[in-house]
C-alpha cells in the first residue's frame, strides 16, 4: 500500500512538472498546444530496456511509462520518499542543450 502511496506523489510531481515544461514552452518559443495532456500507463519493460514515453501520432496526450517509476521505488525501498522528480527551470536559456 505504502508503494501506491509513494507513486501517486510521483504522479502527482510529473503533471506538476509537465504544467511548468508547458508554461516555458509557451514563454520561451510562442508556441504551444490547446489540450495536450499527460497519461500515465503500466506500458511494461523487458531484457533490453523499455519505453520511457511515447506520443500517438495526430493526437493530443504524451504516454508516460509507470515501469520505471514502479521499479526506482521497488529498488531502494528506504529512500522512496526521498525520490523527488526534478523541477524544469522557470526560464530556459534560449540556446540551452536539454539533455
Amino acid at each position: 500500500m505504502k508503494d501506491k502511496t509513494d507513486l501517486s506523489e510521483i504522479n502527482q510531481s510529473l503533471i506538476e512538472t509537465f504544467e511548468e515544461v508547458k508554461k516555458a514552452v509557451q514563454k520561451n518559443e510562442r508556441r504551444s498546444r490547446a489540450g495536450l495532456m499527460l497519461g500515465l500507463q503500466e506500458i511494461g519493460a523487458s531484457l533490453d530496456g523499455f519505453i520511457g514515453a511515447y506520443y500517438p501520432v495526430a493526437s493530443n496526450i504524451i504516454i508516460v511509462n509507470k515501469t520505471p517509476l514502479r521499479r526506482i521505488l521497488e529498488t531502494n525501498k528506504s529512500t522512496a520518499k526521498a525520490v523527488r522528480l526534478p523541477r524544469p527551470p522557470a526560464r530556459i536559456h534560449p540556446h540551452a542543450r536539454i539533455p
